[in-house]
């Protein structure tokens, strides 16, 4: 897991985005999730950025920072030079009391060091042919790693934090024997890595959005504070230009650029330049790098959507406070701004065509035109995501077209083996396809002539126009064919189709008919037994009656003899 960035699965959908925007794809797929490689990452915090899910979250040491405030240790607020971009509502002084408020014990705007970094490189191009900034820590990550054999002309000079960190603890040290904790403040995630890689740094970074959130927690506002300037010492006020394009040239004294002497901000620009370093080297002097498009103003934890705009701030900020406050006197404090480098290239394995090839094969790329290069998968070519699977960054099914052509062979396999007759047609139900079964089903003989065709030119049935209840099946008969179906249709409004699902029922129906005739039959015999039965009955009834009678009679006759006899 990278230290400084983490993903969310949970939150990561397969979107690719980051890929496409991290500029080293320095992102590797796993099970459909992205994580991001340390050692191939430059920091630029792009894909922060450009996450759609929030899925890439920054590794925050805000917490340790809160408890460290509460210490009993000197905590020092090193405020990077861009901070007038994003609080630029407030006057500087009211900031510096709202932090104090936070519980910092000193505040000092990192531009003081960049001054001193400034006059570094000023003896520095008097010395060297040719030098590459390296205040910027992206900028030496995407060198160190990706061109480390232009490492030799990276001014060997620290960052203006790391020289801020320097400088406040000999200070601080020398003055009143004292150990301080320092915390930096910037838009960057890369002085993260920065911080940790180099002992003399801030022991903690946290971002202005960080800081921002803070603010808002402990219910502070700012404007509510004093603005009048803390009684300080100051010093010159040019290096808080130095987080736009062109600031470190300025802080130096090379407001005007020539040949010798230029700035070059963006990802994009930066690594062309990289690259052509032979060809456009020349008569160069200084090349002042910066990764983030218009410098630090737009670091990818400034909050900053439109840098030109914040530019502007810091043009106003320099005007309007034309000294820089400082809590030492740093021209009579001796301090080591030196810095060195190291190679950290990635060895990546040389694959053969027949290697790449192969890979191309699994996504159904076989010639040049298959390749689309289309960049859905975040790779600008099909060879460069071939390559990425052969090194474990990328999975197979990453390529969009592939996977929709497998999605869709499967979906037609499955309709055109489908007992059911399937038929889809467009807005105006003309035909767009028909499965075999339906052909089968309505005797068509030939499927391939009659696409585009209104589909009651072969069927007989009334489908689609006047059934007012999609996805509820209804009944139909074929005259033309003396068949019965029963029929779904399938409203799909985003595309403008419509689809019917279609089942003969005909054997079903005269199944039914048959049980209906034979429910009758039985019932015409069942009424015809019954009736023979009352007659039956009635018969027997009328012959017991006309035998009671008899016998009444000859009963009475009998009687009437023995009374007779009696008397």
């Amino acid at each position: 897991m990278h230290p400084f960035i983490r993903t969310k699965e949970a939150n990561c959908k397969d979107c690719y985005k980051c890929i496409r925007h991290c500029s080293v794809k320095a992102i590797r797929i796993t099970n459909g999730h992205a994580q991001i490689v340390p050692e191939r990452c430059i920091l630029d915090g792009k894909c922060v950025q450009i996450c759609p899910q929030n899925a890439k979250v920054i590794v925050s040491q805000l917490d340790e920072v809160k408890q460290l405030v509460k210490s009993d240790k000197t905590v020092v607020l090193s405020l990077a030079p861009s901070f007038p971009s994003v609080f630029n509502k407030y006057a500087p002084f009211q900031l510096y009391r709202a932090f104090q408020k936070l519980g910092f014990n000193e505040i000092e705007e990192t531009a003081v060091a960049a001054h001193y970094v400034a006059k570094e490189y000023q003896k520095l191009v008097l010395k060297n042919d040719f030098l590459i900034s390296s205040d910027c820590p992206s900028v030496v990550n995407l060198i160190e790693i990706y061109h480390p054999h232009l490492i030799k002309y990276l001014a060997p000079v620290t960052s203006p934090m790391v020289a801020h960190s320097i400088m406040l603890r000999k200070a601080f040290k020398e003055k009143y024997n004292k150990d301080i904790s320092i915390v930096f403040v910037g838009p960057c995630i890369a002085k993260m890595q920065e911080a940790e890689r180099d002992n003399s740094a801030a022991d903690y970074v946290i971002s202005f959005l960080e800081i921002q959130q803070w603010l808002k927690e402990e219910n502070i506002d700012v404007e509510s504070f004093d603005a009048t300037p803390i009684k300080s010492k100051y010093t010159d006020n040019a290096a808080r230009m130095y987080p736009l394009e062109g600031g470190l040239l300025k802080s130096i004294g090379l407001e005007h650029f020539s040949s010798q002497y230029f700035s070059v901000t963006g990802f994009a620009d930066c690594n062309n330049f990289l690259k052509n370093y032979d060809s456009l080297s020349g008569n160069i002097k200084l090349a002042e790098l910066m990764i983030c498009d218009d410098g630090c103003v737009s670091g990818p934890l400034s909050g900053n959507e439109y840098p030109p705009l914040v530019r502007k701030k810091i043009f106003e900020y320099e005007a309007l406070y034309d000294h820089l406050p400082v809590l030492f006197d740093y021209d009579n404090i001796e301090f080591d701004l030196s810095q060195s480098f190291s190679d950290r290239h990635v060895d990546s394995p040389n694959y053969t065509e027949e290697n790449i090839q192969a890979v191309l094969n699994k996504t159904g790329k076989f010639t040049k035109e298959d390749e689309l290069n289309c960049g859905a998968c975040g790779y600008y070519s099909c060879r460069d995501k071939a390559i990425a699977v052969l090194e474990g960054m990328a999975e197979i099914d990453m390529c969009i077209p592939f996977m929709r052509r497998k999605a869709e062979s499967r979906t037609n396999k499955i309709v055109e083996l489908d007992p059911n007759g399937v038929l889809e047609v467009d807005k105006n139900y003309n035909i767009i396809h028909l499965n075999k079964a339906l052909c089968n089903m309505f005797e068509i003989a030939n499927s391939i002539n009659i696409t585009g065709k209104h589909y009651q030119e072969i069927i007989d049935i009334d489908i689609f126009e006047h059934h007012k209840n999609p996805e509820k099946a209804f009944c139909a008969k074929s005259e033309k064919l003396d068949k019965y179906y029963e029929i779904l249709t399938l409203d799909l409004q985003e595309d403008e189709i419509y689809v019917a699902i279609i089942t003969d029922i005909t054997q079903k129906i005269k199944n039914k008919k048959n049980i209906d005739n034979l429910k009758k039959e039985t019932i015409d015999k069942a009424t015809d037994v019954i009736h023979k039965q009352m007659r039956v009955a009635q018969e027997i009834a009328s012959l017991l009656g006309e035998t009671t009678a008899e016998t009444k009679v000859t009963l009475l006759e009998l009687m009437n003899v023995y009374k007779k006899e009696v008397d």
